[in-house]
């Protein structure tokens, strides 16, 4: 009984993990409206910490 339970468990874990890392998989391949907008967001203040940069020294 006690071993059917902790079988039971990890199965049921193991499954969560798959599950999980697949449709991280799976979302991480498209690219939507968000990802365009916070890549852009990200580039536009790496030019922007440079150009700061400059300007200050």
């Amino acid at each position: 009984m006690f071993a059917q339970r902790q079988v039971a468990r990890a199965a049921q874990r193991f499954s969560t993990q798959v599950r999980g890392q697949a449709q991280r998989r799976l979302a991480s391949t498209t690219e939507t409206p968000f990802v365009r907008e916070r890549r852009h967001v990200k580039e536009h203040a790496g030019t922007t910490t440079k150009l700061w940069l400059k300007i200050s020294l």
